[in-house]
């Protein structure tokens, strides 16, 4: 189980990211979230349970990390980012719409 103290600082990552951004460090806003996606997306792997709250915080990661990318003139790597959040997006409210139904969809 994770400690307070972890479960706080991925709440907080926004604060962060918002802080290196404000300080004109555009490089370490992104390796600070491609760092914090990949802790998300372990969390998020299909062999640990996942919390809705992981998963949101995965997609808004991943679409904060885009819009950098895309600001930085990397479209495609921004589009790909974009694609993989609303797969992700779309995955959780399948799985949520077969568990209210009571089964596979």
């Amino acid at each position: 189980m994770e400690s307070k103290e972890a479960e706080t600082k991925k709440m907080n990552w926004s604060e962060k990211v918002e802080d290196l951004l404000d300080s004109g460090d555009t490089n370490s806003a992104i390796s600070f979230l491609e760092t914090l996606i990949s802790e998300l997306q372990t969390l998020n792997s299909p062999n640990s349970p996942n919390s809705p709250n992981s998963q949101s915080q995965l997609v808004s990661a991943l679409l904060q990390l885009s819009k950098l990318y895309f600001s930085i003139g990397f479209s495609l790597k921004s589009d790909q980012l974009s694609s993989q959040a609303e797969s992700i997006k779309l995955r959780s409210q399948s799985s949520d719409d077969s568990t209210r139904c009571g089964g596979s969809s």
